[in-house]
């Protein structure tokens, strides 16, 4: 008796057995096509799109074959390319604080995976000047910096959310100079960035990199500042009417009086302070070392007895405390 029973035991669980295995067997072999949101691997170039950038979405992924993969972009809900083999996609953003949804869909054997990638471009903007760069008063053009000058650049940032602008105290500042990050200059609310050019360098590369606070916005810009050689250049004081920077001598002139002032700028070097004792300035005329004057820039010249004739004067200045810092002018004077 009790061995009927375990036999008709045994013969139920096999038989409930077989039927979760047929039951496991019918939804497998249920054809099932869905979609969800997966992490594919998209590369976007570049990395953080400007207002009106060309930007292109490429799949960059091992584990999808994009030769042979059916692959759909979508923007803003209108499908813009769909085909075998389509890993990228480019478009242009829009304005300042726009967005743009690009969906990015991938053919698989049960269905779809799709990623969803939103573009809100921003910008920055990046101002320099060269704060110890001499030029003359009234000088309408840019101070530049030579050798070892000193050099401010300044962020402005262009970041809308919902048509409100964000502030300087909105974002974290990276910021890296010929490729090196910056750490004392960088962090939160740092929008300007103080550095001496190298003697080394034609140019000084900078780079900025912006983040608000959230991580979701952000913005990036770079500005490469060249360097230049300071240059000398000869203008006349006239007694009444002043310095005439609107023509410089340095081609020659012709006096017409018996007396006449030169005054020497020196453009571009710095300090700005051009009377400290950090300059060496060597006056010739007729390449005859003579007496400095006082102030050193400038230069009276007067005729002779007998006049007429032409002299050519020269001036060299150096400055004593930076290297490559220094300059070299000439000029005719038909007397």
């Amino acid at each position: 008796m009790i061995k009927l029973i375990k036999n008709n035991l045994k013969i139920n669980i096999i038989r409930e057995l077989l039927i979760i295995s047929i039951g496991v067997f019918i939804l497998l072999a249920i054809p099932v096509r869905a979609q969800y949101e997966s992490d594919i691997p998209i590369k976007m170039t570049p990395e953080i799109p400007g207002a009106y950038e060309r930007t292109t979405l490429k799949i960059e992924s091992y584990l999808i074959d994009t030769e042979t993969t059916k692959i759909s972009w979508s923007q803003d809900g209108k499908l813009k390319l769909s085909g075998i083999g389509e890993e990228s996609f480019s478009f242009t953003t829009g304005e300042v604080g726009s967005k743009t949804t690009i969906k990015t869909v991938v053919a698989t054997s049960g269905g779809s995976i799709s990623k969803t990638t939103i573009i809100q471009p921003a910008e920055i903007d990046l101002l320099w000047q060269a704060t110890d760069s001499y030029v003359p008063p009234f000088y309408k053009g840019k101070a530049l910096p030579s050798s070892e000058a000193k050099i401010k650049v300044v962020a402005i940032p262009n970041v809308k959310v919902n048509n409100r602008g964000l502030g300087v105290n909105d974002f974290v500042f990276n910021w890296k100079k010929n490729y090196n990050i910056m750490p004392g200059s960088s962090g939160f609310g740092k929008d300007s960035f103080n550095l001496t050019s190298n003697i080394l360098n034609d140019a000084e590369k900078i780079t900025l990199k912006i983040a608000s606070l959230d991580g979701k916005y952000g913005a990036q810009n770079n500005i490469s500042i060249k360097t230049t050689d300071p240059k000398i250049v000869f203008y006349e004081n006239n007694p009444i009417r002043g310095i005439n920077y609107d023509n410089a001598l340095n081609n020659g002139f012709s006096m017409t009086s018996e007396e006449t002032t030169i005054v020497a700028e020196p453009y571009f070097f710095s300090p700005s302070d051009i009377y400290l004792r950090d300059y060496k300035y060597q006056w010739l005329i007729n390449n005859q070392t003579i007496e400095i004057p006082s102030p050193q820039n400038i230069l009276t010249v007067r005729r002779g007895e007998g006049g007429g004739g032409v002299t050519t004067i020269s001036l060299s200045m150096e400055n004593m405390m930076k290297l490559f810092q220094s300059a070299k002018a000439f000029m005719s004077i038909n007397l």
